[in-house]
């Protein structure tokens, strides 16, 4: 069978579905914090959602046979809206001329070629769930890739931005997160959850301070556990959950070598309060160009997050397929984090 038979089985439906049955990189945490939804309306989605007042508002009360006073709508803090779009594409002609080359059979050519599509999609969503860390972890994303320069800053308060000497194991670590979740609370956001690292979780588990309030000052210096210390921190300040992750990813550097990366940075502690699914915001998808182009949104637009297109072009001649995702995360309430830089 020939290379062109070969990559006609490979129908747009076909892509469709592979889009939509391939398994993309776990990603429990990030996922969990900025779960993945999908619209049309992008812009308009991203409006709404960003708009979701936290504390309570009272109504007044009325007289009977009076007309109700008129209500205030909160007030709408949004960043300019930035739209990623994330894509990579692959030449299948020069693959598949490989694997032929190599005796491999026809069926097995289109498996192969199937294991590069999904390769790509899981490329796509591994860069938006670094986009959604950078997000978390500072407040802002910046972009400066691919001739692509884009800075958003969500509006994180500077005062919830702070430095601390959590790694000396006699720093006063429960009264910074007294001084963080008093300030929280007042604010009406909270914290419910601290996300960080394994490196910071030892400096908890090796301060002085946490060890006497969890053992008492003869036990002071006895191992303490992950249960143990949120006992504590739930009893003190009202956090419910510590959330470790210590996953990384690839990239390709400006260099062309290939580089590993932690997805969050492992100095930080950051403390949130979370919606009733332990959300802090949303990873929201938009239709890409091609996809709209070629309707596919309106039959599997909220299955498919990333989509894959191919064409062919004729000199030299190659098949390309490439995968594509329209991407912003969301943080509606940049005032419900704090972020704590250890040194």
């Amino acid at each position: 069978m020939s290379l062109s038979t070969i990559l006609e089985k490979i129908t747009e439906k076909d892509l469709l579905e592979l889009a939509t049955q391939i398994k993309l990189p776990a990603s429990p945490v990030v996922d969990r914090l900025f779960p993945n939804i999908k619209t049309e309306y992008l812009e308009a989605e991203y409006i709404r959602l960003a708009n979701s007042p936290t504390l309570p508002h009272a109504a007044k009360i009325h007289a009977f046979d009076t007309e109700a006073l008129i209500g205030v709508r909160p007030a709408l803090e949004i960043v300019k809206i930035e739209q990623l779009l994330v894509k990579e594409k692959i030449n299948l002609t020069e693959n598949l001329q490989r694997y032929l080359s190599r005796g491999v059979r026809d069926n097995a050519a289109i498996d192969y070629a199937l294991d590069d599509m999904s390769n790509m999609v899981r490329s796509v969503k591994t860069r938006t769930d670094v986009a959604k860390f950078e997000v978390l972890t500072t407040g802002a994303m910046t972009i400066n890739e691919n001739n692509v320069v884009v800075s958003v800053d969500y509006g994180v308060p500077a005062a919830n931005k702070v430095s601390k000497n959590w790694s000396n194991t006699s720093y006063d670590i429960l009264g910074d997160l007294q001084t963080l979740t008093d300030a929280a609370k007042a604010n009406g956001y909270p914290y419910n959850k601290i996300i960080t690292s394994t490196k910071v979780f030892r400096y908890f588990t090796s301060n002085t301070g946490i060890q006497t309030a969890i053992n008492g000052t003869l036990m002071a210096g006895i191992l303490i556990s992950k249960e143990q210390v949120t006992t504590l921190f739930n009893s003190l300040f009202g956090i419910d959950e510590i959330i470790i992750d210590d996953s990384y990813y690839t990239y390709t550097a400006t260099d062309g070598t290939e580089t590993t990366a932690r997805m969050f940075t492992d100095t930080l502690c950051v403390l949130a309060e979370t919606g009733s699914a332990g959300d802090v915001g949303v990873g929201l998808w938009g239709a890409t160009p091609e996809e709209l182009n070629n309707k596919a949104f309106e039959t599997s637009g909220f299955q498919n997050f990333i989509y894959l297109s191919q064409w062919v072009a004729p000199d030299p001649v190659a098949t390309w397929t490439k995968a594509s995702g329209v991407f912003i995360p969301v943080l509606p309430t940049p005032k419900g984090i704090a972020i704590v830089t250890t040194t």
